[in-house]
């Protein structure tokens, strides 16, 4: 029967995302790309040496003390003294930075490439950093009832993948237009780390599963298509 006979889809209707779609999210990549231009420019002259710091006392504490919740506990204790997970600008702006520092670092990280080789990048730093976000979810501004609790954490996750994402389309864009191509594998990296490492089984985060769910879906729907 005719009526019955499936029409072959065009590569268009296929696609999950139309012309018109690609070209509204380029846009918006650009529009967000030039907002955390503008969050960098009010940046003090101090910040980036200052988060570098924090970075590297952070590996320190992970090659000298892994594992050790006290060590842990009063690293984040300093980061709260700084404003970090208190004060939307100030985390803001150290998740920004600390982003730029680690993947720069991650993307000079490299061996190989030579005689007809790949070259192998190196992703320790971007490993150990994603402890840190991990710990700044579940621990920072931890105190009161268990649904401030978990409310806060999903909060901070927000933050977290909201600042991640920002940041990796204002490295899309600038790396665009220096007319160099962009290396997205450090990123991925990292965004691969933190839904494993945050969906790690634990009873304390059972009831924000959902949450936490929902929080990762929105940051991958504005990513695409990076």
């Amino acid at each position: 029967n005719s009526d019955d006979k499936q029409t072959p889809a065009s590569s268009e209707t296929e696609s999950s995302l139309s012309p018109t779609s690609l070209m509204r999210m380029t846009s918006a990549s650009r529009k967000v790309a030039e907002a955390t231009e503008g969050f960098a420019r009010n940046d003090p002259p101090s910040a980036k040496q200052q988060v570098t710091t924090l970075l590297e006392n952070w590996i320190r504490v992970q090659n000298e003390a892994p594992g050790n919740e006290k060590v842990y506990a009063q690293f984040l204790q300093y980061l709260q003294q700084l404003g970090v997970g208190k004060a939307e600008e100030h985390t803001e702006r150290f998740l920004r930075l600390s982003l730029l520092i680690v993947m720069d670092a991650a993307t000079k990280a490299v061996s190989g490439g030579s005689n007809g080789t790949r070259a192998v990048q190196n992703y320790a730093v971007i490993d150990i950093y994603t402890k840190l976000l991990v710990l700044m979810f579940k621990h920072l501004n931890s105190g009161g009832t268990t649904d401030q609790v978990e409310a806060r954490r999903l909060g901070m996750l927000n933050k977290i993948l909201g600042v991640s994402t920002r940041t990796m389309m204002w490295d899309a864009e600038k790396t665009k237009k220096a007319s160099i191509q962009w290396d997205q594998r450090p990123w991925y990296r990292l965004f691969l780390n933190l839904i494993i490492d945050v969906n790690k089984p634990d009873p304390a985060m059972e009831n924000i599963k959902l949450g936490v769910l929902s929080v990762f879906g929105a940051a991958f729907h504005v990513s695409q298509p990076l």
